[in-house]
């Protein structure tokens, strides 16, 4: 096999591991995501050729080729309050155990021009979903949340608009 550089921050790649564990980056790919079609004795090796190497997939790689990106944000007015508290580390929680990471924006004054900001900036993190503990009195729309991205929201003023458990 050739030799493909590292990462430009010096990390470790797929073709490295794929060259260290002597099998296709393709065979790593399928290790990394689980698949059932590699045998035991080849998934051993390439688990301990990533365990040496350290490798982490590529987040942006994956997106890229999934159109999925493990994060879901969370906006909320003040996590200090104990009930905001308790259900975005529900989220958080929850989120981890499902393999995603949480993106968590919060609002102190919902009434302004800070929800629209807040929902900006998680929009520009690709965030696979959304969900609302609480955003005070802001509106739907002035929260400008894009049509396409899956909502849940626990702020009993959004109830009507998005799901809510």
């Amino acid at each position: 096999m050739a030799r493909t550089p590292r990462k430009a921050n010096g990390a470790s790649s797929i073709h490295d591991v794929a060259q260290r564990a002597e099998v296709s980056a393709q065979t790593v790919s399928r290790v990394v995501r689980g698949h059932k079609n590699v045998s035991d004795e080849t998934r051993q090796r390439v688990l301990s050729a990533i365990a040496e190497l350290n490798y982490t997939p590529n987040r942006a790689a994956r997106a890229l080729r999934t159109g999925t990106y493990d994060v879901i944000g969370l906006l909320t007015q003040e996590i200090r309050r104990t009930g905001e508290a308790h259900t975005s580390n529900g989220v958080i929680d929850r989120a981890a155990e499902l393999g995603f990471s949480v993106s968590l924006v919060q609002v102190e004054y919902p009434h302004t021009d800070q929800a629209h900001r807040a929902m900006s900036l998680l929009s520009q993190e690709d965030i696979d979903g959304l969900v609302i503990v609480q955003c005070g009195d802001a509106s739907a729309e002035q929260l400008a949340i894009p049509p396409h991205l899956p909502v849940a929201s626990s702020d009993s003023n959004l109830v009507d608009i998005y799901p809510s458990a």
